[in-house]
């Protein structure tokens, strides 16, 4: 098994921000196959990298839940399931990077399109699309600056 965090240092905390899977074209935009599928295949990459998700705060939205239950059915740890209305489609960037700041341990944060570009350009400086069930790997550093570590896409 390839190990791409290593603990050593006890400060250190690795943030995982992911978009949600693949939807059918409904208008509770439920997962589809191929998002249920993406869901699995994360999970799978995740434990490959041997990353010990403590907790997955995801948005309330179907597709976010939905995710996070397979996700979470699926990873070797037992993360604790967090709702947060942050994480949803209308959230606020500002609360969800005041909650990265006093993260601790590995968390995932699951959810949408335009949130996503908006923490990342409030973290990096630069909005950025993610694709379904793309994950960004994060590390916080000491000074509460941020690092990205690795980019997974669903396989």
């Amino acid at each position: 098994m390839t190990t791409l965090l290593s603990y050593t240092a006890p400060m250190e905390t690795y943030l995982l921000i992911m978009r949600h899977g693949d939807t059918e074209n409904h208008p509770m935009r439920p997962l589809s196959a191929k998002g249920k599928a993406q869901a699995i295949s994360m999970a799978k990459q995740l434990n490959h990298w041997g990353i010990p998700i403590q907790t997955i705060y995801h948005s309330p939205i179907l597709r976010a839940t939905q995710t996070t239950q397979i996700l979470s059915e699926h990873l070797n740890s037992s993360p604790t399931l967090q709702p947060e209305e942050f994480l949803a489609i209308d959230g606020n960037s500002v609360t969800w990077e005041n909650h990265l700041m006093k993260a601790e341990g590995t968390s995932l944060y699951i959810s949408h399109m335009p949130m996503i570009p908006q923490i990342m350009d409030r973290l990096f400086d630069r909005p950025e699309y993610f694709e379904t069930a793309q994950c960004q790997i994060i590390k916080r550093q000491e000074d509460f600056s941020f690092e990205l570590v690795q980019t997974l896409l669903p396989l």
